[in-house]
């Protein structure tokens, strides 16, 4: 099934020395500001910035980078590529990946200097609404991060009403059961259903959602 991108960092806005130039002993003492793409997203500790890129970790202290992604849909799988620092060996990455409901994993992955790896690590299970990503360094070492990216299962199912050249058409948001109603049969809609309905999903599959009222009428 086809994947789309559903969280994308790659720290372009971030500057400093080391990582993506190559200089892989920089920076050792750096004031520069991380600046993420997404800025509300990320939490950093013991962290600095590098050259599109950042750093975790500061001589034996951990570091940790978090990012917090709110209302994804069906997630399962990030990449990353991250490197040791300078000329450290042993150096690792900790990798703990989280629902809003539980810890999906938690995995170790061994770095290599001054090189980066290209890591892709799939969940066990699809996740939708907060998806919570930590990326951890081990005491004594540190490592660059860069191209963060969190993918999604893309929908296989056919379009209803399909665009006659082929484009995507956006799907229409509606309020209330009457105006639902309205529509023809096979209308692709988000619905926003009014609290005074008392409306309740008695059964969804494959993009159809079966309602219920107070009356019993679906």
């Amino acid at each position: 099934m086809a994947q789309k991108p559903v969280f994308t960092e790659r720290f372009n806005t971030t500057k400093g020395e080391g990582g993506v130039e190559g200089n892989w002993s920089k920076p050792t003492r750096t004031t520069k500001e991380i600046t993420p793409d997404n800025q509300d997203v990320w939490k950093f500790k013991t962290c600095s910035s590098a050259n599109e890129c950042i750093k975790v970790g500061k001589g034996k202290e951990i570091g940790t980078a978090t990012a917090s992604i709110s209302n994804v849909t069906k997630a399962n799988k990030l990449t990353f590529k991250a490197a040791a620092f300078g000329t450290q060996t042993d150096s690792k990455v900790i990798v703990t990946v989280k629902s809003s409901e539980k810890t999906i994993f938690t995995k170790t992955e061994e770095l290599e200097k001054e090189k980066y790896i290209d890591f892709t690590l799939p969940f066990n299970t699809e996740v939708t609404g907060e998806l919570t990503i930590v990326f951890s360094s081990v005491k004594g070492k540190m490592f660059f991060l860069d191209d963060v990216i969190v993918y999604a299962e893309e929908g296989t199912q056919p379009d209803p009403n399909p665009h006659p050249d082929g484009e995507e058409v956006a799907v229409p948001t509606i309020e209330g059961i009457a105006k639902l109603k309205e529509q023809t049969d096979n209308t692709k809609v988000r619905l926003l259903i009014k609290p005074e309905e008392n409306a309740r999903v008695i059964l969804a599959e494959n993009d159809i959602v079966y309602l219920q009222d107070d009356n019993h009428a679906v």
